[in-house]
């Protein structure tokens, strides 16, 4: 004979901290962070892709701006990725945000490559992208990139003192 035994379980009361943050911040954990944010900030986020495929006619540049709407401000580093059907190194990529080159030289196209935001991953107005073609052949480009937009608000009060936060503690750091 088998005997049912009941045990009652309490949950364990312990105090909760509010936020835990890693240092350095990490963009990628407040976006995560934010889209999982409560419902007061619902609605504050938005995730779009772009996926643009379009030709670069032969010896001409054509330049692409991805314009961040208005009142919203871009935090994602996820890279930009290229790729083409054909690969010359006179085909060529120049990315520039806010209107501030990123890349030190043109990116040649001699294969299908990704670029990474890095310190520019806050954008406020617009990515610009500008294809040059050298060559003798009209080119089909691709590019593609996931973006994460922050209402202008949720970002002033709440992303940007996050940072700022982390950047006083770093710096205090240094001077122990």
């Amino acid at each position: 004979m088998v005997e049912e035994i009941t045990i009652p379980v309490r949950p364990i009361e312990a105090p909760t901290p509010l936020l835990v943050l890693s240092l350095p911040i990490s963009p990628d954990i407040l976006n995560m962070q934010l889209q999982a944010a409560a419902p007061e900030l619902a609605g504050g986020t938005r995730t779009p892709v772009f996926r643009l495929c379009f030709v670069v006619p032969a010896e001409t540049k054509v330049t692409v701006p991805i314009l961040i709407p208005k009142g919203w401000i871009c935090t994602k580093r996820e890279p930009l990725s290229f790729e083409s059907y054909y690969y010359h190194h006179n085909l060529t990529v120049d990315v520039a945000v806010d209107e501030v080159k990123i890349n030190p030289f043109p990116m040649p196209f001699t294969g299908a490559f990704s670029i990474d935001f890095g310190r520019y991953y806050v954008k406020r107005k617009s990515v610009e992208l500008t294809f040059s073609n050298a060559t003798t052949t009209p080119v089909t480009v691709t590019f593609q990139v996931t973006a994460h937009l922050v209402r202008e608000d949720i970002y002033l009060n709440w992303y940007e003192p996050i940072i700022r936060i982390s950047q006083r503690y770093l710096d205090s750091l240094k001077t122990m």
